[in-house]
C-alpha cells in the first residue's frame, strides 16, 4: 500500500525546491567565502614572526605565538602551491601585504605541500611575506580549515575577525582588514 502526502502536488514540488535551493545557497556559500566570526582567539607567548619570503616549520604553539605576539591585526592564508585558487589569489595577497605593511602581518600557512615546491611558488608569485609549514596539519585543524585556500583575520589581540573559504577579492580582503583594524 502506498502513502499519500495529502499535501497538494504543488505544495510538494514548491517544498522540494526551496529545499533544493537552500541546499545550493549553503553549498554555494562553502565554495565562494562563506565567513566564520568571533569563535577564535589565538593567544600564546609571543614568537617572532619567521623572515620575509621565507618558509619554516612550526608546530600550533609556535603560529599561535606569532598571531598574538604580532601586536597588529594579522592575515593568515592556508595555502598549497598545487592548489588552482592558491595561484590565483597570491598576486593579491603579496600587493595587500605591500600595501599594509608596517599595520598588518601577514602569514601564511603552508598545508599538505613540500617546503621547497612552497618556496617555488613564493618565487614565482613574488610572495614577500613569510610562511610557516604546518607539516603535521595541527594548525589547519585548529583553524578549522577544510579546504584550500582558507584565509582568516585576527585582530590585534589574536581575535578572529573573519574567515574566508575558497578564493577571495581585493574587496573582500580589504574589507575584512579594515574591520581589523578598526577593532578595539
Amino acid at each position: 500500500m502506498k502513502l499519500l502526502d495529502a499535501r497538494p502536488a504543488r505544495a510538494r514540488r514548491s517544498t522540494r525546491v526551496v529545499s533544493a535551493a537552500l541546499v545550493a545557497v549553503i553549498l554555494g556559500g562553502c565554495a565562494t567565502g562563506m565567513t566564520d566570526r568571533g569563535d577564535l582567539v589565538v593567544s600564546a607567548p609571543a614568537v617572532a614572526v619567521p623572515e620575509q619570503g621565507t618558509i619554516r616549520p612550526a608546530d600550533l604553539k609556535e603560529f599561535e605565538g606569532m598571531v598574538s605576539g604580532a601586536g597588529m591585526p594579522v592575515v593568515v592564508n592556508v595555502w598549497a602551491s598545487w592548489c588552482a585558487p592558491c595561484r590565483a589569489e597570491a598576486p593579491l595577497l603579496a600587493r595587500a601585504a605591500k600595501r599594509y605593511r608596517g599595520k598588518v602581518t601577514f602569514l601564511g600557512v603552508l598545508s599538505r605541500d613540500s617546503q621547497g615546491a612552497g618556496l617555488k611558488f613564493m618565487r614565482t608569485y613574488a610572495v614577500g611575506y613569510p610562511s610557516v609549514l604546518d607539516a603535521t596539519s595541527e594548525i589547519s585543524q585548529f583553524l578549522r580549515v577544510n579546504g584550500l585556500p582558507t584565509t582568516l583575520v585576527f585582530d590585534r589581540h589574536g581575535a578572529l575577525v573573519t574567515r574566508m573559504f575558497g578564493g577571495i577579492s581585493e574587496q573582500r580582503l580589504a574589507a575584512s582588514i579594515d574591520e581589523s583594524l578598526r577593532a578595539p
